[in-house]
């Protein structure tokens, strides 16, 4: 269960920051993630920084972290 192995390794990661990371992990595209938030780009490019921030990795890759969690799914 990978979201929940996220959730023990990362505790300060929202329910919305598990589900961003879900939907990219499925391979949904930056404007579909966005439709189903409601959000705009600009706000889901926060999100990222805000979660690489939560997990201690603020100056990583996110695209190569998210193909990393897919390899292990």
């Amino acid at each position: 269960n990978l979201l929940g192995e996220l959730k023990n390794k990362y505790p300060s990661l929202t329910e919305k920051d598990l589900l961003f990371i879900a939907l990219s992990v499925l391979g949904l595209d930056v404007n579909d993630i966005g439709y189903i938030f409601g959000t705009t780009d600009r706000t889901l490019w926060n999100r990222r920084q805000f979660i690489k921030n939560r997990i201690g990795c603020s100056k990583m890759d996110f695209e190569e972290w998210i193909q990393s969690l897919r390899e292990k799914k």
